[in-house]
């Protein structure tokens, strides 16, 4: 219903709903995605100290569930660090682009000049 209610342009019906949603979901990364969805709802209502909070949430969350390094958290760090920007801590902001660009080239394909694809990881060895 909230991603309904997104689509249709009603905020806080949507927010509504998300909350509803956040309450009823076990640990994971359901909640996580959940969590995040609320800050960037928070952040679409101009409610940044929100979005803040419940992108910390998430991170946590996310964390738990799924490792630090995992691509659903590098999707929430970069919400994070918009959020971050958005109430002027900006070089936690900064802190957090770094940390989900590190986690987006450790699952994004490389190649070298030849065209062949090279793994990040072994580049580093």
């Amino acid at each position: 219903m909230a991603e309904l209610y997104r689509l249709r342009k009603k905020k806080p019906e949507a927010l509504k709903y998300l909350l509803q949603a956040e309450a009823l979901a076990p640990p994971g990364r359901h909640r996580a995605r959940i969590l995040t969805n609320l800050g960037v709802a928070y952040g679409d209502l101009k409610d940044n100290a929100n979005a803040v909070i419940y992108l910390e949430r998430a991170l946590i969350e996310i964390r738990t569930a799924a490792g630090l390094d995992h691509p659903d958290t590098e999707r929430i760090l970069v919400a994070y660090g918009d959020a971050l920007r958005s109430v002027g801590r900006k070089a936690e902001a900064r802190d957090a682009g770094r940390k989900a660009e590190t986690i987006r080239t450790s699952f994004a394909p490389q190649t070298n000049s030849r065209g062949d694809t090279v793994d990040v990881k072994d580049m580093k060895r």
